[in-house]
């Protein structure tokens, strides 16, 4: 997929040879939403470009090998708080050993954006769905407010609505660019409080446990003392069970990565359960290669990494269909 940069985004993919237009939804920001920071907006077409800008094509494409340490080093620049080292063995967990779609966006044969998804299982009360995780979706700053990340973006929801996959999801802090492609914010979040010395770990893939409404309001006052502010993931709603709705809770991206490092791993997730009428036992669900070695670190004070937790998103209604995010990343 080529996309010219001479022209406005959104609507500049053009097919090789052919470069003629295919349109879709206008924008509501710009490339730099999807670095977790707010752009600065301004009307019209953005800020003026030299000539050479003006003349520069970018190829989105399936990421080559030997171009792997640039998008890790990429997604490391534009995720500041996340070392080099964290996608690395974020990757090294994967079944695969690498995500299952990664796609990379050159201009000039310069590595400037990155997007990844990988296929996981989500647990909807007493069954299981395919669910498509997008992430890592970086722009390199030089290259922003060219519709770089959107033509990424398209470019892997069009793999994701290929494999025919029911449901892709996402985690964003900045909700807006994501919208446009038909994401919203699911009804729910989960929380994570205390690590338990051995963790059960399943024998399948990464499981979700939908918080209850009845819950959500014990759970939040439980634990927000401790909170840091943390937006909740996004959800792509797709139609392919007969029109009927699901419903679906995720972890958010930054509570299962600040926990998974107390517990020794990189990738994982956690769900509560009542137990005598009382919230106060959380399961690890570990996920990746290595599954039923996971480890819970030696215990030590209490403070933000060894609970979290998520404030209460209350979006709208979602059709059965879009993780961190998410995953990951």
């Amino acid at each position: 997929m080529w996309i010219s940069l001479s022209r406005p985004a959104p609507n500049n993919a053009c097919k090789p040879g052919s470069c003629r237009e295919r349109r879709w939804c206008p924008a509501s920001g710009d490339a730099k939403s999807t670095q977790g920071s707010s752009p600065n907006r301004s009307p019209g077409r953005g800020p003026r470009r030299g000539a050479h800008e003006e003349n520069q094509v970018m190829n989105i494409a399936p990421l080559k090998p030997s171009d792997e340490s640039a998008a890790l080093a990429l997604m490391s620049a534009c995720f500041a708080e996340e070392p080099i080292e964290y996608f690395r063995s974020y990757h090294r967990l994967l079944p695969s050993g690498r995500p299952d779609v990664q796609l990379a966006a050159k201009v000039d044969d310069r590595l400037v954006g990155y997007i990844e998804c990988q296929w996981v299982e989500h647990y909807f009360g007493d069954r299981t769905l395919p669910v498509a995780n997008i992430g890592a979706l970086c722009t390199h700053p030089e290259f922003r407010r060219r519709g770089i990340a959107r033509g990424l973006l398209k470019a892997a929801l069009q793999r994701v609505d290929a494999d025919r996959h029911p449901l892709t999801g996402l985690h964003a802090a900045i909700p807006e660019p994501y919208r446009e492609h038909g994401f919203w914010p699911v009804p729910h979040t989960e929380f994570v409080a205390e690590v338990p010395d051995s963790p059960p770990v399943p024998d399948r893939g990464t499981l979700f446990e939908p918080v209850a409404d009845d819950d959500l309001d014990e759970l939040f006052d439980l634990y927000r003392h401790e909170n840091r502010q943390l937006l909740g993931p996004l959800v792509r709603t797709r139609r392919y069970f007969n029109g009927q709705h699901e419903w679906m809770s995720v972890l958010p991206r930054e509570v299962a990565w600040e926990t998974m490092r107390q517990i020794g791993r990189s990738v994982g997730y956690l769900r509560y359960r009542r137990e005598s009428g009382s919230l106060k036992v959380l399961e690890v669900v570990a996920s990746g290669r290595g599954r039923g070695r996971g480890r819970a670190a030696p215990r030590g004070p209490r403070g933000p990494a060894g609970r979290a937790g998520a404030g209460r998103g209350r979006g709208g209604p979602q059709g059965a269909g879009g993780g961190g995010a998410g995953g990951g990343g």
